[in-house]
């Protein structure tokens, strides 16, 4: 009868999440609805990264000390690359929730940004923690930087996320675009599909090779067919802007073993059915072969 009561004891108090915060995650019992306290945080280790995800899962993703928290547990525990990837993979999606939510998810600091107070030192806060605040009409947000992250969580990362960070940061400093406008040459972008084209060539089983995409996506989209206040075809005559036109041949060119050249060179081939002028097989062009 003893033993059943001590059992019973011990089932009851773990279903309540009674536990000791040192232990390793693996042996906690995670409830989503509760919020771990910093003190708890400050004990917590983890093995996996299933482990990992459990635990900012429990984190408030509109405190900004949880990003310090996520941080240090992250780089307490003990993972090849491989584990730690995919742990970052978790870090970096809570710290976009909390880039996007932050601003408007606190009412004391949106009114100080609306006010214009105290700037200087919530962008000093942000900044330590690897955010930019920025502006555009007034309207306040935050901006993830990858050099923070290259800094902070490179050396437990792969070579291939090291280089995925290094290319992004440098690029970051560098925007190719600003109020819907390109403002780097065609040659520099042009760079920079090819620079995205040989990263997932030499990396096909990379963990966010989705991102890498992305980037890749956006600058070919960019290269064809302009943004929105820089369009690829003359608003009058609808003709392709003869500069890019200069700019695609080069590229065809220069590039003759580029997957990237040869799609290139086929949306050349299929504007000059056209004469060079904007139709629908533009829109069905990109459709199929760079938004697909």
């Amino acid at each position: 009868m003893r033993q059943v009561l001590l059992f019973f004891c011990f089932t009851v108090l773990f279903a309540c999440g009674v536990r000791n915060s040192s232990e390793p995650i693996t042996s906690l019992r995670m409830n989503h609805d509760q919020i771990l306290t910093p003190a708890e945080l400050s004990k917590v280790t983890v093995r996996s990264a299933s482990d990992y995800r459990k635990v900012l899962q429990q984190i408030d993703p509109a405190d900004l000390s949880s990003l310090d928290a996520a941080k240090n547990i992250f780089l307490k525990s003990s993972s090849d690359s491989i584990v730690s990837d995919s742990m970052f993979v978790s870090f970096y999606d809570f710290y976009t929730r909390l880039a996007d939510i932050y601003i408007e998810s606190n009412e004391q600091v949106a009114l100080q940004l609306a006010n214009n107070k105290s700037h200087t030192l919530l962008s000093s806060n942000f900044a330590s923690r690897g955010l930019k605040l920025v502006s555009d009409r007034e309207l306040f947000s935050l901006a993830r930087q990858n050099s923070y992250l290259l800094k902070e969580f490179g050396p437990r990362l792969s070579a291939s996320f090291r280089e995925y960070l290094t290319i992004a940061s440098i690029e970051q400093d560098i925007p190719f675009q600003k109020y819907g406008k390109i403002v780097i040459p065609s040659d520099s972008l042009a760079s920079r599909i090819l620079t995205w084209e040989n990263f997932m060539g030499r990396y096909p089983d990379f963990i966010e090779l989705r991102l890498a995409q992305d980037e890749y996506t956006q600058y070919l989209g960019a290269y064809l067919s302009g943004t929105d206040n820089a369009r690829a075809f003359n608003s009058n005559t609808s003709q392709l802007q003869d500069s890019l036109k200069l700019s695609l041949e080069s590229f065809v060119l220069n590039n003759p073993e580029s997957k990237s050249a040869n799609l290139v060179k086929d949306y050349l081939e299929m504007l000059k059915g056209t004469n060079f002028n904007y139709t629908e097989k533009v829109d069905s062009f990109l459709l199929e072969k760079v938004y697909h």
